[in-house]
Parts: structure tokens; sequence; C-alpha cells
């Protein structure tokens, strides 16, 4: 099985990538929300309530959307920063571990 590699840079890139997709996202949604909203005069009695309704799901959806995305982006920031700390405990406490005799698995020299 292979390794997957991963360091603190491709987090980091990743989390910019879904930081600059929920800002397109939005962008587009709110460019589609503008163009049905000039539809909503055309909209009278029960039709005009499910319009209504049928909107108010499209930006909670929207909004859920651009949330997870920004989560998702925090995440990965996090994860790059414990990489990155991770890795410098690990450098601080190799000449500890390099310092440190070698195990004696035998039996004891002379018994």
């Amino acid at each position: 099985m292979k390794l997957v590699d991963i360091t603190p840079q491709m987090l980091l890139d990743g989390s910019q990538s879904c930081t600059d997709t929920a800002a397109q996202l939005q962008a587009r949604l709110a460019t589609l929300r503008r163009d049905v909203d000039d539809l909503a005069s055309y909209w009278l009695g029960p039709g005009s309530k499910a319009y209504k309704q049928t909107m108010e799901e499209y930006d909670s959806c929207g909004r859920m959307l651009n949330d997870a995305l920004n989560g998702i982006s925090r995440g990965l920031q996090r994860n790059a920063g414990n990489y990155v700390t991770a890795d410098e405990a690990t450098v601080r406490t190799m000449p500890e571990i390099n310092g440190i005799p070698a195990a004696r698995l035998g039996p004891e020299p002379g018994a």
C-alpha cells in the first residue's frame, strides 16, 4: 500500500481553494437570485407564497453550502498548523531520542 504524502502547503492550498470556491459560488448564487427575483412579480396568490418559500429555501441552502466550504477551509488551515507543530516537536525531540542508549534485547553479557 502506498502512503499518502500530505504537506502543510497542500492543506493550505486546499483551504484557499475552498475559500475561493465559496466566494465564486456566493457570487453566482447572488446573480441567479437577482435574475430570478425579476420573475417574482409574475407570481400571484398561492403561487407567490410558494415562490417566496422556495426562494427562502434557496437562500438557506446557499448559506449552508457557503458555511460548509468555509468550515472545510478553516479545518484544513488548522490541520496545516497541526502538521507544522508536530514536525517542529519532532525536530526538537530528535536530539533527545538520538542520545538514548541502544536497547539490550539479548541476554546480559557474561550471563
